[in-house]
């Protein structure tokens, strides 16, 4: 695992991106998954921005689309202006399990 002081600090860091206006607008234009649930996400990117110093060396600049697992948003890397997709994974990913609620069928 790369550590913060392994991070080339040549460009500007970006700004905290504005991540409830991003999931606001999907490129792809489906339905988000029905457990999606935009205030969540939107309070885990920005810990995950906070925590995973490596997230800054990119501009956020379209949220395309989530998925069951994960959420895809076009960026720009600030120090060679190259354009990628990056997958960060939905809150739900980061949670322990929840326990299943088991019904038991005894017969008479």
């Amino acid at each position: 695992m790369t550590e913060a002081t392994d991070i080339p600090r040549t460009g500007t860091p970006a700004s905290t991106p504005d991540f409830r206006a991003l999931l606001q607008n999907p490129v792809v234009p489906l339905p988000l998954p029905r457990d999606f649930n935009e205030a969540e996400e939107v309070e885990q990117l920005t810990i995950l921005w906070d925590r995973a110093p490596r997230l800054k060396l990119y501009t956020f600049t379209e949220f395309i689309h989530a998925g069951s697992s994960g959420m895809v948003f076009r960026v720009v890397e600030i120090n060679t202006n190259s354009e990628w997709a990056i997958k960060i994974a939905r809150k739900k990913e980061f949670q322990p399990p929840q326990p299943r609620k088991v019904l038991f069928l005894i017969p008479r």
